[in-house]
């Protein structure tokens, strides 16, 4: 189980059998946001989560620690009757991949059973299935919905809550640009010892890419110009990208007898420093970039996405 916020691990958990996406989010919840806290951090939280945190232990630890949310729904007869009261002339037709996609907003109570339950923001996207398929052949549109308790316009925060899948880029990252591709003892404190050191390796990686270039390893000039170096799959880790690009070593190169020879550097490629290390270089120092970085998120929300994965 992973909390990610800007791009950074920030708390993991291994769990061990075929543990359900949500089993011991409440306290995993409690934990980042002590983390949070105890970092410095005094700004508002946000949290947002696909269905698998769907449960009113997780709004319950969000309430307790004062972060707002926003948490994908399960659909259930209650939530699709209610679905079904929004008007027609409530949608608010979205830029989408898929056209005639749009988005609605009304009120439910989750977890109406639990004492204590209260209404909640209820924003749904429905999108008409892909012309041709076999749901086509029943369905008029499939429905997205979440709960929130976050205040905002209903299409900023519909969009928001949906650019969570990022966090997808992280399980990425650490499966093919770090080792959790897989977990390679047969113990279970040894694999929670392999999960730590791949995401300090990850974050380390991470902060690197601030200091040296400007804030994002996407600021890498090989990068951004669309060349991510040979053999990275799939589709080019971002951490591969930054040892490649900004982590490579420049160093003389033997040919027979003759004296060694110095590679010229690729283009958008710094020149040697002086420990041996090129970093790649960015239109300001990278240490200021990173600083604006910063001050950046002490004054805006920390946008936290948890998820699990299976390694």
């Amino acid at each position: 189980m992973l909390a990610v916020a800007e791009d950074q691990v920030i708390h993991a958990r291994l769990r061990g059998g075929p543990a359900h996406s949500g089993r011991g989010a409440k306290s995993f919840l409690a934990e980042t946001f002590a983390r949070v806290r105890e970092a410095g951090y005094g700004g508002s939280i946000v949290l947002r989560a696909d269905s698998g945190f769907y449960n009113h232990h997780v709004t319950a630890a969000c309430d307790r620690a004062g972060a707002t949310y926003s948490i994908t729904t399960k659909m259930s007869p209650a939530l699709v009757k209610t679905i079904a009261t929004i008007g027609d002339e409530d949608w608010v037709a979205i830029d989408y991949f898929m056209e005639g996609a749009a988005v609605a907003e009304t009120t439910y109570i989750p977890f109406a059973a639990r004492k204590g339950s209260k209404p909640l923001r209820l924003i749904v996207r429905r999108v008409p299935p892909t012309p041709g398929s076999q749901l086509a052949l029943y369905v008029e549109y499939t429905y997205h919905a979440f709960v929130t308790n976050r205040a905002g316009e209903m299409l900023a925060l519909e969009a928001d809550h949906r650019a969570h899948a990022v966090v997808e880029n992280t399980i990425r990252d650490l499966k093919y640009g770090m080792g959790l591709n897989h977990l390679p003892s047969g113990r279970f404190g040894a694999n929670g010892a392999w999960l730590a050191f791949n995401v300090m390796a990850h974050n380390l990686l991470r902060w690197a890419a601030a200091l040296a270039l400007g804030g994002s390893v996407h600021n890498c000039p090989g990068f951004a110009a669309g060349h991510p170096p040979h053999r990275l799959k799939p589709k080019g880790s971002h951490n591969l990208i930054s040892r490649h690009r900004a982590l490579a070593a420049h160093a003389p190169i033997p040919v027979g007898p003759r004296r060694p020879h110095r590679p010229a550097p690729r283009p958008g490629r710094g020149p040697p420093s002086a420990t041996g290390i090129g970093l790649g270089t960015g239109s300001r120092p990278g240490n200021k970039a990173a600083a604006r970085g910063i001050r950046a998120t002490n004054q805006t929300s920390l946008r936290i996405v948890v998820r699990w994965f299976r390694a």
